[in-house]
């Protein structure tokens, strides 16, 4: 089985691919991260898509141009996600473009002041994840774009903590029924993994 999955913002590709291939030995995995140019990098041959958090809202988005036949499987998923458009997000406009401004002025240590408000257990000590052009386009998508939660409805399996520090479960669940909230997990996609109906190969 192929298997897509596109990243959260700033959440290094070599990262995922470690932990995904570990989990999900009997599988072959294409990494995409979340970048301006994401869509031409997604292949069009695959039976599982995976999005985290800014993946799985760029996913929504183009939920309609994915295979027909293939699953499509979102971690810590959002319409929007600005508090201020009161869709799930936890995060306020101007913190988005506080973020915006520490990115322009000391990208390594904004990214990792965004890990450490996140919950999420990963740091840059040396190097960005991706490129500092690719971050600052996918924090303006956070600062500037909604999808409809008609998206959901594309959805296979959707799943979210309950200790997520950006995002609001219950709120996000009304558009989104079937969404599983996973009791102490945050946003991490590492603590959403185990619960992906993908099935696992122990590793050894």
């Amino acid at each position: 089985m192929k298997i897509v999955w596109l990243g959260g913002w700033a959440m290094a590709p070599q990262w995922i691919e470690s932990r995904v291939k570990e989990r999900f030995r009997q599988h072959d995995h294409v990494i995409v991260y979340p970048g301006e140019y994401w869509e031409n990098y997604l292949p069009t041959d695959a039976d599982v898509y995976v999005g985290h958090s800014l993946g799985a809202f760029l996913l929504l988005r183009h939920a309609e141009h994915l295979p027909s036949e293939a699953q499509l499987i979102l971690l810590a998923p959002f319409c929007d996600f600005r508090a201020e458009s009161l869709l799930g997000g936890r995060v306020h406009v101007v913190q988005i473009k506080l973020l915006l401004r520490m990115l322009n002025s000391d990208t390594l240590a904004a990214v990792n002041d965004f890990y450490q408000r996140s919950g999420i257990q990963f740091d840059c000590k040396r190097s960005l994840p991706y490129s500092k052009e690719d971050l600052l386009w996918g924090i303006r998508q956070l600062c500037e774009m909604s999808v409809s939660e008609v998206g959901f409805k594309r959805v296979q399996q959707a799943i979210i903590g309950s200790e997520d520090k950006l995002l609001d479960p219950e709120r996000i669940q009304k558009y989104c029924p079937s969404m599983e909230i996973i009791a102490g997990a945050g946003h991490s996609m590492e603590d959403l993994l185990p619960f992906i109906g993908l099935g696992v190969t122990d590793s050894v």
